[in-house]
């Protein structure tokens, strides 16, 4: 009786054992599958374009190495222009002043010449001076050569005295003067012929 006793007892140790055991083994089982969905589950890190991982709050920019942000340092202020420059910049280079002057008319300057005409008696000969700037008549007038007649002097002076109104302050190349200027068509055109022969020439 008591032989019978002692064994029941002994396999009833044996099978809580093993009953201790399987479960120890589940709940292992089910720690490791809860490890592994948490794995999985958690964000990837996010790759700078330096190529670090970015792990900080939204809204934060990645530092560069030492603690310095990455801050694009503005372009230096350009330099005043030196004094070099500034001669540079009014003494036109050779090239630019031919191009200036094939877009005129005429050259600068002033052109002073004696233009002989016929008159009724004979031949007038008279100095025709014009200044120009920029194609601009700046200044003009004309005057006797030797002795003329008294009435071609008396005829010069008075288109002299009206050629301020007629051609200073318009374009040579434009301006519009009568036929008879002052009462003297032969003084006119003589004067209107050497304008066109200082634009053809000049």
């Amino acid at each position: 009786m008591e032989m019978a006793l002692t064994k029941s007892s002994g396999r009833a140790g044996v099978g809580s054992f093993a009953a201790v055991f399987a479960l120890s083994i589940i709940l292992l089982s089910f720690v490791a599958a809860g490890c592994v969905n948490s794995a999985q589950n958690s964000p990837a890190p996010i790759v700078s374009p330096s190529g670090a991982a970015d792990t900080g709050a939204k809204g934060q920019t990645p530092s560069s190495p030492g603690g310095i942000d990455n801050v694009a340092t503005p372009p230096p202020p350009p330099s005043p222009p030196s004094k070099n420059d500034a001669v540079i910049a009014e003494n036109k280079t050779g090239f630019d002043k031919t191009q200036e002057t094939i877009a005129l008319a005429i050259a600068d300057g002033t052109y002073v010449g004696d233009v002989t005409y016929a008159y009724h008696s004979g031949n007038e000969t008279m100095k025709v001076s014009v200044t120009v700037k920029n194609d601009i008549v700046t200044d003009a007038s004309i005057a006797p050569v030797g002795t003329p007649a008294n009435y071609s002097l008396k005829l010069m002076n008075a288109v002299n005295a009206e050629l301020p109104n007629l051609v200073v302050g318009k374009k040579i190349t434009e301006l519009n003067i009568p036929k008879n200027v002052a009462g003297s068509s032969l003084t006119t055109a003589a004067f209107k012929a050497q304008l066109a022969s200082l634009v053809e020439k000049y």
